[in-house]
């Protein structure tokens, strides 16, 4: 246990030596930040009956304020999500159907409006220019709120005499699935980048108690041979709640982060 947090340390301190960001001890992660699954939200009524989660947009959101200033409770962060979801709805936005990049960023506007702070936002990827999104596009140390795409495998035709599901290709220990099995969409908080590795660090509001880990890397669609921005999670527990089904391919779609003076 104890070479297990020391090396997550040594993790940590790699990626601040390459970056000026200063990040928070993970040991208080789980105090400081706002997991889109927190019992609270259900007690509160704040997630309708007892249905799935579609709050990863907003605790993303929630857990950036957390990153910058470190001064919210988490009585103050559901307050405060509870608040902008309202301001949302007058706006006709519903963040539990799942918001797209720009419902993301009115609530993060209607946050700010809250909090008598003012930020201007901008994005990269799609809805905000005609291109994919590219490695430098991520390998900012500043933070950004990311759209990542999961889908399951796709499945190739068996060869003649096999009905197996084995594994194929590059992937050697990866097993197959159908395609239809699972598809979705997810926002992450990426905290900072290290260029040299083209790793980032981010929080999964699905487990925002551990900073989680992913190589990028630019691979090719295996459904239309397109290129795009892959994230290669670096350990089991990184995006782990959506592991269930099997290994998943994890594309970044998009990324919003503070328009800089």
């Amino acid at each position: 246990m104890r070479s297990g947090l020391f090396l997550i340390l040594i993790l940590i301190s790699q990626f601040a030596q390459a970056t000026p960001v200063n990040l928070p001890p993970e040991a208080q992660l789980p105090v400081l930040m706002l997991n889109q699954n927190d019992e609270q939200l259900y007690l509160r009524g704040i997630i309708p009956g007892k249905g799935p989660s579609s709050l990863c947009g907003p605790a993303s959101a929630i857990n950036w304020l957390q990153l910058e200033y470190g001064t919210f409770d988490k009585d103050q962060q559901i307050r405060l999500l509870q608040q902008a979801e309202l301001l949302s709805r007058t706006q006709g936005i519903d963040i539990h159907r799942g918001l797209i990049e720009p419902q993301l960023i009115q609530y993060m506007q209607n946050l700010d409006s809250l909090l008598g702070r003012t930020h201007r936002y901008a994005g990269k990827g799609r809805y905000f220019s005609d291109s994919e999104l590219t490695l430098n596009d991520l390998l900012s140390p500043e933070p950004q709120i990311l759209l990542l795409r999961y889908d399951s495998r796709p499945t190739p035709p068996p060869p003649m005499g096999r009905r197996d599901r084995g594994p194929r290709g590059g992937d050697p220990m990866i097993p197959i699935l159908d395609e239809s099995e699972i598809r979705g969409f997810h926002f992450v908080l990426k905290v900072t980048a290290d260029s040299n590795a083209q790793e980032i660090l981010f929080l999964d509001p699905e487990n925002p108690s551990r900073y989680s880990r992913a190589r990028l890397e630019m691979r090719l669609n295996p459904r239309n041979q397109k290129p795009e921005l892959r994230l290669l999670p670096l350990s089991r527990e990184d995006l782990a709640s959506f592991t269930g089904g099997g290994p998943l391919l994890w594309t970044a779609l998009s990324a919003i982060e503070k328009d800089l003076p």
